[in-house]
Formats: structure tokens, C-alpha cells, sequence
């Protein structure tokens, strides 16, 4: 078989591989979604370096993928949700 043929027939079983993965979709509920530093941010609606802090002060728990660091959409859902519960309690407590 000539190299042309060969790397015809490799291109096409990639290109083939590629359109099965692009059109798979996540099963489950429970698949994290990962999120990019950015996009937590913009998420939030709060700068780099406030997701940076609440990553460090233990708020936001940071993944690897790789060396890139990501965070689930669960796990800030969470974080959202205690944050609010807290800005409750401190608005009731100064209304007290």
C-alpha cells in the first residue's frame, strides 16, 4: 500500500472518530460541567482574582485537567447557594 493511500485512510478513520465524539452527548444529570477560571467569573460576575480568592479561602474547590484548573458547576452552584444563604442571615441580624 503507497503512503498516500495509508494516510488517506488514516485521515478518513480520524475524521470519522471526530464527528462520533462531536455529536455525543452527556447521559447523566450527575456530569459535572467544568467551568474555566473566566468563566466563573463571569458566572459570579466578579473579577479573576476575587475566583482566585474564594478558590484559596476553600470556597470554590479548584480540579485539574491536566495543568489547567477548573471548577464543577455543581460544586459553584453550592457555593452560590451558601453565599446567599449568608448574605440572608446577615441582613436578618442586622435588621435585629
Amino acid at each position: 500500500m503507497e503512503m498516500e493511500g495509508l494516510s488517506k485512510i488514516i485521515k478518513d478513520i480520524v475524521r470519522h472518530e471526530l464527528e462520533e465524539l462531536s455529536v455525543i452527548q452527556p447521559t447523566s444529570k450527575t456530569t459535572p460541567e467544568w467551568f474555566t477560571r473566566e468563566q466563573v467569573a463571569e458566572y459570579f460576575k466578579v473579577s479573576l482574582g476575587t475566583v482566585d480568592n474564594l478558590s484559596r479561602n476553600g470556597v470554590l474547590k479548584k480540579h485539574y485537567v491536566g495543568r489547567s484548573p477548573r471548577f464543577k458547576k455543581d460544586e459553584i452552584l453550592q457555593a452560590l447557594d451558601s453565599y446567599q444563604k449568608f448574605q440572608s442571615l446577615n441582613r436578618y441580624r442586622k435588621a435585629g
